[in-house]
């Protein structure tokens, strides 16, 4: 091999390496007031984001694009390295993308990553809080009750019974007793369910308890309770 040939093989080793330590670099950017939502598409015949929109190749960045856009936009991109657009909604056909199609470092920072031809990093501003977790009201025929204790020395509820710690809601609670046409329904330790007849609830000994005591949270949604343990949060198809 010649030694122009191990020089150019050389660069090339270098070049790719210098490249390889930059893409490491690259990143999308959260900030106290928005979060990155993903690589997305531009819409079809019209922007994705176009209420407004700022163009600057050399110095854009996401946080300079952030302080255009927010807070009277809710939903800010870049495009292109240097494009920066706004909007409340995303235009008609804009759709999620693969993260590798938004390639192309910003204009003003080697280390963030502002998009693609035709692709957008796009941010939101920061989503509310998630719901607070409430005892479910009613449910597929069944009114709550109350927070009730197991039975004295046996179960609550005997008619019927559905265990599943991963999925268990209310609702998937309620429609596995009425296909028995059971009376009272109750969900136990986030992912239990029972089901059984007044009559035999009433004999059971189980008591009312503190609605504080049913506090574990469905195993299938983080926003309703399931009972606790040895309480459950009960449900019947007529009143008391």
């Amino acid at each position: 091999m010649s030694m122009s040939s191990t020089l150019v093989l050389g660069l090339l080793a270098s070049a790719t390496s210098a490249l390889v330590a930059r893409d490491s670099t690259l990143s999308a950017r959260q900030g106290p007031a928005y979060s990155y939502l993903g690589c997305y598409t531009e819409g079809t015949g019209v922007r994705a984001l176009g209420a407004y929109n700022s163009v600057n190749y050399t110095t854009m960045t996401v946080e300079i694009c952030a302080g255009l856009c927010l807070p009277t936009y809710t939903l800010f991109g870049l495009e292109y390295g240097g494009e920066c657009w706004c909007a409340n909604v995303f235009g008609t056909g804009a759709v999620a993308a693969p993260e590798t199609e938004c390639s192309m470092p910003c204009g003003g920072s080697a280390t963030e990553i502002c998009g693609a031809g035709n692709r957008l990093s796009v941010y939101s501003t920061t989503p509310a809080a998630p719901a607070a977790p409430v005892h479910v009201p009613a449910a597929g025929g069944y009114t709550r009750t109350g927070c009730y204790t197991e039975g004295n020395g046996t179960r609550a509820l005997s008619g019927a019974e559905e265990v599943n710690y991963a999925t268990m809601t209310v609702e998937i609670c309620a429609a596995f007793c009425a296909t028995g046409s059971f009376q009272v329904m109750g969900v136990e330790y986030g992912g239990e369910c029972y089901c059984g007849s007044l009559t035999q609830f009433s004999a059971s000994g189980s008591v009312v308890a503190p609605d504080s005591e049913c506090s574990m949270l469905c195993a299938g949604n983080s926003t309703e309770y399931c009972g606790a343990g040895n309480r459950l949060d009960l449900y019947q198809t007529t009143a008391p």
